[in-house]
């Protein structure tokens, strides 16, 4: 959580886009006096992340997208979302309109190069499980990113990711990599 909040200034407001039950919230408000409001699918998880959140809503981002939010953010959070999800580009469109002038989309992907990837990979048994980085919402989604002016920062990427921001001509702000792990 430390990797991520370290892409936030104090005092931002942030829209935290499948917040969970508010751990990322919780420290930005605590710790950087950051004013979040989350967006959750899971009404269990939405009711705990609202003890730390000035506002939760409860969505799900590919039949109802970012729609129904109001305000301006000077940050847009996608953590581990925007690879489940078949409409990133539409969700992408809908956050640069809930940016303040200057503000910044911040997208945090998987990171796929993991040592029990490159095993599996190795020695054909690549499969798509029922949870974890390789679950089966990867299948099908395809993470594209909008283009336009918008600022995208990503703390994990991929080539793939870099050519799709590139070829949609983003301009991107800050890249940040976090070390591979051997065996976490």
């Amino acid at each position: 959580m430390l990797q991520r909040a370290q892409f936030f200034d104090n005092g931002e407001t942030v829209l935290d886009v499948g917040c969970g039950p508010g751990y990322l919230a919780e420290y930005l408000t605590v710790q950087k006096d950051c004013t979040v409001v989350g967006v959750e699918q899971d009404p269990r998880l939405a009711e705990t992340a609202r003890r730390v959140c000035a506002q939760v809503h409860e969505a799900n981002l590919e039949t109802e997208g970012l729609r129904k939010i109001q305000g301006k953010f000077t940050a847009i959070f996608f953590g581990d979302v925007i690879e489940h999800v078949r409409n990133a580009p539409e969700l992408l469109r809908q956050a640069a309109e809930l940016l303040e002038v200057g503000g910044r989309v911040i997208v945090s992907t998987p990171n796929f190069v993991h040592i029990k990837n490159r095993v599996r990979v190795l020695f054909g048994t690549f499969e798509y499980r029922d949870a974890g980085l390789l679950d089966r919402t990867h299948e099908t989604a395809r993470c594209t990113f909008l283009p336009g002016p918008t600022r995208i920062s990503s703390p994990i990427n991929s080539s793939s990711q870099l050519y799709a921001v590139d070829s949609a001509w983003l301009q991107i702000q800050r890249l940040a990599g976090s070390p591979t792990p051997v065996l976490q």
